[in-house]
């Protein structure tokens, strides 16, 4: 069987009351890659906390296949 693919659906982050990105989506197959620009703060490690659930979306959805990522965080982090 292969490995689900990550899925984001319109994740939108909020650090404090400053909204720092909003409406970013994108689908990763196994193996895939996803390049990363722009400026300072314009949340790039943000969304990489986002992925690796270490900090929850605002808004949107992370899915690891048909799952969710923050139904098994520890399911997740050993994929």
């Amino acid at each position: 069987m292969a490995a689900p693919d990550l899925i984001a659906e319109d994740l939108a982050c909020r650090r404090g009351a400053r909204l720092v990105f909003d409406g970013v989506s994108f689908r990763l197959p196994p193996g895939g890659a996803l390049v990363l620009t722009g400026t300072n703060g314009s949340g790039k490690s943000s969304l990489l906390r986002l992925v690796s659930g270490l900090l929850a979306p605002a808004a949107g959805r992370l899915l690891w296949g048909a799952t969710p990522i923050a139904a098994d965080l520890p399911a997740h982090w050993m994929r």
